[in-house]
Parts: C-alpha cells; structure tokens; sequence
C-alpha cells in the first residue's frame, strides 16, 4: 500500500534572491511530474515575507482520499520539517550578524 506523502513548503524569505517565476518553475519541475504519475496527491508552496503571503502554488490534491484542494488553510503534519526551517532561519541570522554560533541559547 501506497503512503500518502503531501508537502507543505513554507520559507522564511528576508529578501528574495531568485525571482518568483523562477521558484515556480523550479517547484513545478519537480513536483509536477510526482503527481502527474500519481505518487503525490498534490502539494502545497506557500512563500511568506514580513507583508505576508508572496508566492502561492498549488496543484492536485491535499489527500489522497477526497477532492480537498491543497491551501494555505488546510493543515499539514510536517512532522521533523521545523529543524531545516529553524536552521535555515538561523543561518541566516549568523549571515547578518545578528547571531553567533557561541551565543546562549537564550539570546
């Protein structure tokens, strides 16, 4: 039996690098063809900066079992997914100066 596997991409963006069209494309690249032959029900990429939402790519859908489209509102188990968005976060901090690698953990 098939798992069902969604993803849920949500990055902290300070400043985009790469322009928009070129996340979607590369997102859809990957991505699309997963669902196309059916080993994803669909997915979700939200990309958010301190105005809110940026970026909104959607396609398929958000389970295998029903026709619930995939959304910003609809709930994601990302399980271990925080760690890779904390140290993304973090590396970033470290980059600006704001953060050191020796620093307490309560900074």
């Amino acid at each position: 039996m098939r798992n069902m596997i969604v993803f849920r991409f949500v990055f902290l963006v300070f400043g985009f690098a790469i322009g928009v069209v070129t996340v979607v494309k590369e997102v859809r690249l990957i991505l699309d063809p997963l669902v196309d032959e059916q080993l994803l029900p669909g997915f979700y990429l939200g990309v958010f900066d301190s105005g809110g939402l940026v970026l909104d790519v959607t396609r398929g859908k958000a389970a295998e079992a029903g026709e619930l489209k995939p959304g910003p509102d609809i709930l994601y188990a990302i399980m271990s997914m925080t760690k890779p968005i904390v140290s993304f976060a973090a590396i970033q901090l470290i980059e600006q100066g704001k953060l050191g690698l020796e620093d307490p953990v309560s900074k």
